[in-house]
């Protein structure tokens, strides 16, 4: 007998103000079929070194008009190129994994855990990420140390190359969010695998 399973992988990216507890963006994303069945059958090999690693940045998934209309890019399309896609304006990102205690500046606060509850067809991987007050803390581009302006995110694999060359294995685009000094904004990104 032969049985057909159906892996289905969907996104949810909460991202809060966490003094305030303003919710900032509430919606789902879109999943790179390609790398993320690369990093499954990696997984399921028992290969341990390819797994979600670091969330990425971006400010290029909108263009704002003169009249301050909002165009979302297609997330889609870019998803479509596979191995080779990539954030549209990559500005900054933060280690997520608790297994790199050298990298991960605080693994309380940056994490990936999984959740699941006996009986159920499903279980979610939750990956929280946290920019404290005075992240990124390095000038990006116009911006001061502890600021940014930020309208997209990237969940990536962990590269064999070190930091910031693992695979895009999710993308979602949003309005644009403001990251100013001494705010803190913490990113939910939560992804279901069911069969």
């Amino acid at each position: 007998m032969q049985t057909d399973l159906k892996l289905n992988i969907s996104g949810h990216v909460l991202i809060r103000d966490v003094k305030t507890s303003e919710i900032l963006v509430d919606k789902h994303n879109e999943i790179n079929a390609e790398t993320m069945s690369m990093v499954v059958a990696e997984l399921l090999k028992g290969s341990s070194g390819n797994y979600i690693y670091e969330m990425h940045f971006g400010g290029g998934g909108t263009v704002i008009d003169e009249t301050d209309n909002i165009t979302y890019k297609d997330v889609a399309e870019n998803l479509e190129l596979g191995t080779i896609a990539g954030l549209y304006d990559p500005l900054f990102y933060k280690v997520i994994s608790s297994d790199d205690l050298v990298n991960n500046d605080d693994e309380t606060r940056n994490n990936v855990t999984i959740n699941h509850a006996d009986g159920l067809p499903y279980t979610d991987i939750v990956v929280t990420c946290t920019l404290e007050e005075n992240q990124p803390e390095s000038a990006v581009a116009a911006y001061e140390p502890g600021e940014l302006r930020f309208d997209e995110i990237g969940l990536k694999s962990k590269g064999a190359d070190g930091l910031d060359t693992g695979y895009l294995l999710t993308h979602i685009v949003f309005n644009p969010v403001e990251k100013d000094v001494g705010r803190v904004i913490q990113v939910v990104y939560t992804l279901r695998i069911s069969l």
